[in-house]
């Protein structure tokens, strides 16, 4: 997640909380006028967003390519599962039937976070703000929800999976 320094309340605690003008008045800090004081903060605040904000984006995007490349791969997997097993195994397929549509939603959901990613960084320097926070909603999303689409396709592939599922008769419900 990036972030974005917030300059004038630095400024506010630079010079008000902390007395940049009472440390200007001391031997060897004469030369430290407020002027330049507040160019070195901007500038940081500068080298913030534009060359370490990227750099914190990058690791989200990362996260963000390989969960939904795995969840893709996943869904693949499970697409696979049933075509092999329609006709000679129903019942596996029908044992994941909820899982499955679990997993389309969790990685389509994934899609749509990856596309917010993109247009977020297209859009940073309108509102860095807001746009921040939708990289690193994203960013969770893929490492706590997308990250789950691999489970679920091991739980939907399982052999032991459709056994568990119909080992009880219908009147032991």
């Amino acid at each position: 997640m990036s972030y974005t320094a917030p300059p004038k309340d630095m400024w506010f605690v630079i010079k008000e909380l902390a007395g940049i003008s009472e440390f200007a008045a001391l031997p060897s800090f004469e030369d430290a006028a407020l002027e330049s004081a507040q160019t070195v903060l901007d500038e940081a605040a500068k080298f913030n967003g534009e060359v370490l904000a990227p750099q914190n984006d990058r690791a989200a995007f990362n996260s963000m390519h390989g969960r939904e490349q795995a969840g893709r791969a996943a869904m693949w997997n499970v697409v696979d599962f049933v075509l092999d097993h329609a006709k000679s195994d129903p019942n596996a397929v029908f044992a994941g039937s909820v899982a499955s549509l679990r997993l389309a939603g969790i990685v389509l959901s994934g899609w749509q976070m990856a596309r917010t990613m993109i247009a977020a960084t297209r859009k940073h320097a309108a509102d860095p703000s807001l746009y921040v926070a939708k990289i690193a909603t994203a960013h969770f999303s893929a490492d706590h929800i997308l990250l789950q689409a691999e489970a679920m396709e091991a739980s939907i592939v399982s052999v032991k999976g459709n056994k568990s599922l119909f080992a009880l008769a219908g009147g032991q419900f």
